[in-house]
Order: C-alpha cells, then structure tokens, then sequence
C-alpha cells in the first residue's frame, strides 16, 4: 500500500474514532516537536505539523490511534 493511502486510512479509523486529525505550523512556536495525540475540552485531537515527510505523519496518526480501542472498528491488514 502506497503512503499516502495509508495516510488516508489511518484518517478514516481517526474520524470513526471521532478524533480531529490538525495539520498546523508547529515548529513556528515549537523546535523539535512532530505532533501527538491531545484532548481539547473533551474532544480528542491529533496535531500534525505540516512540515513533516508523508512517514512522519503517518508514525506520529498510528502511535496516537494505538491509545484507542480499534477492535470495533474493521481496519484493511496491510
């Protein structure tokens, strides 16, 4: 599976989840920083900084989706 359709998957299970997926400037505030998993007034968020490679988004979206339970949801094996 390419990347970018990977991406796209892993934004399709976060929007099943009912988690917003951000894609903002990070490093114009922060050094050093790819992105993460937080919770804004009750609603979880993933924040990507738009800066990052296609692989950096997609480790910084899996490793947030890992806190969640997914087993509800049908995810493709690749």
């Amino acid at each position: 599976m390419k990347e970018s359709a990977l991406l796209e998957k892993l934004k399709e299970t976060a929007k099943g989840l009912k988690v917003d997926i951000q894609t903002v400037n990070i490093r114009k505030y922060v050094h050093n920083v790819k992105g993460g998993l937080c919770l804004v007034n009750g609603q979880y968020r993933i924040i990507l900084d738009k800066g990052l490679h296609l692989s950096e988004k997609i480790d910084v979206v899996s490793t947030a989706l890992q806190k969640f339970d997914i087993a509800s949801i049908a995810l493709d094996p690749d």
